[in-house]
């Protein structure tokens, strides 16, 4: 069965008050995004296209583009970049489990020749990963949804 396109009431983009001078804009706290132009109250939300992904049948719809959810994908070779971003999380978890000790992770930092303060940063996500918070399913999740923003930003400048 084909998705319903999603509707005006279903999407990312907020409606806010500017106070000072009291006109409406449109804020996504997705992306961060804002803007002036109504339009972009058009726009499915991430979780729009997510929902429509799972159904080959189902389509895209914005002011300028309408394809099924299958021509998406295979248009903007999103299964291509969740390879590459699997293949990039395979290798840092590759690479957390070969320094499991303090020796081992400080020969890598400095065989690297990494400065102190990215060093830290990666020791810190490297304990994130360890401790469980990061996953492999929401490593993908979140490439997922940035693949989305991304072609939607894409296709935003392209209007312009």
């Amino acid at each position: 069965a084909a998705a319903a396109a999603a509707s005006p009431v279903d999407t990312d983009w907020q409606p806010v008050v500017d106070q000072a001078s009291g006109k409406t804009y449109y804020w996504n706290p997705i992306t961060k995004e804002s803007s002036w132009d109504p339009a972009v109250m058009r726009q499915p939300s991430v979780a729009a296209l997510a929902a429509a992904a799972k159904d080959e049948e189902s389509t895209v719809e914005s002011s300028t583009l309408k394809m099924s959810m299958q021509e998406f994908v295979e248009a903007f070779k999103l299964e291509e970049w969740l390879d590459a971003l699997t293949d990039v999380a395979d290798d840092v978890h590759d690479l957390i489990e070969g320094l499991e000790t303090v020796e081992e992770f400080d020969e890598f930092v400095e065989d690297a020749e990494m400065p102190e303060e990215i060093a830290a940063q990666l020791k810190a996500a490297m304990d994130s990963v360890r401790a469980g918070l990061m996953s492999l399913e929401a490593v993908e999740t979140a490439a997922e949804e940035a693949k989305v923003e991304e072609e939607k930003a894409r296709l935003e400048k392209e209007e312009e």
